[in-house]
């Protein structure tokens, strides 16, 4: 790596959710598809957070102080400290190496659901965990880099991953259940057009993935066109329940404050596990408690 000043940088590896999506139902697999994605196509390019598995210079995080291990989403207030204290651009650059993220895991269909929406909660009260802590810290961040990265962090994770999805979908029941004969008001399935694009776009690459890139950890799935093309058209459906379930984190967060802000882990010991692997990292590197809520397996050996 021929950078001078690696204090400045943060590495983050692509994740991929790629761990038994054969013997998962839709909503882990979509969601686990999308997520990868996004990391791609947002997270990472547009700078909002690193996530999970990430390395970083022995310097950044000694200057960093660390951060409290019982914050949800520990890794993005890492990241928010480290613009504050250090007073530079922290900046997040992708490493191109097989990474696999344990997906949330149940022993039947209830099960699987249940942990799916648990881990979708913890998300949503987590991300609002942050922004207040953003909220806080903001001022002894630069003025610019405070203002791109907060607009950024709000328009992803409440405008994209929550707004967006409710509307393209409610909008096309809508029209459905009560459009008039008026061809002009079909105009707003755009949205829900764009979704499926997406969508059909994202599972192309993460099928592309698995035969190039996952195929050096030996990921094999055997997942039938008909459970694809299934999947891809209920996709919208998951995305739906995916923002219902923001939504009540959000609500649970206004009314009850601090005390739902807690590490409550969603199960994944239902994961079969994987051989031919030569590192296994848990929980994220810049907790100083033995709390941990994920296992990844990164190399070949």
């Amino acid at each position: 790596m021929c950078i001078r000043d690696r204090s400045t940088w943060v590495w983050q590896p692509l994740l991929f959710y790629n761990w038994g999506f054969d013997k998962l139902g839709m909503f882990t697999r979509v969601t686990g598809v999308l997520r990868s994605i996004l990391m791609m196509g947002a997270l990472v390019p547009f700078q909002i957070n690193i996530m999970s598995v990430y390395t970083s210079s022995l310097k950044l995080f000694i200057d960093g102080k660390y951060c409290h291990p019982n914050y949800q989403m520990e890794d993005i207030i890492c990241y928010i400290r480290w613009l504050t204290i250090t007073q530079r651009d922290i900046r997040i650059k992708p490493i191109y190496c097989p990474t696999i993220s344990g997906p949330t895991s149940g022993d039947t269909f209830i099960k699987e659901i249940s942990e799916w929406a648990r881990q979708v909660r913890r998300w949503s009260i987590g991300s609002a965990e942050v922004f207040h802590y953003f909220l806080v810290k903001a001022k002894r961040i630069p003025f610019f880099r405070a203002f791109v990265w907060g607009t950024c962090y709000v328009f992803y994770y409440a405008g994209l991953r929550c707004i967006q999805e409710i509307l393209s979908v409610t909008t096309a029941i809508a029209i459905t259940c009560w459009g008039s004969g008026n061809i002009s008001i079909y105009i707003f399935l755009i949205p829900l057009a764009i979704q499926y694009i997406g969508v059909l776009g994202s599972f192309i690459l993460n099928k592309i993935a698995v035969a190039t890139f996952l195929k050096e950890i030996e990921v094999d799935e055997r997942i039938p066109l008909y459970r694809d093309v299934i999947h891809i058209i209920l996709t919208p459906l998951v995305n739906l329940v995916h923002a219902l379930t923001v939504l009540y984190g959000f609500t649970e967060l206004i009314i009850r404050g601090r005390k739902v802000c807690k590490h409550g882990a969603a199960a994944k010991d239902n994961l079969e596990i994987l051989e031919n692997l030569s590192l296994i990292h848990i929980s994220e590197p810049t907790r100083l408690l033995s709390i941990s809520y994920a296992v990844f397996c990164l190399k070949k050996k």
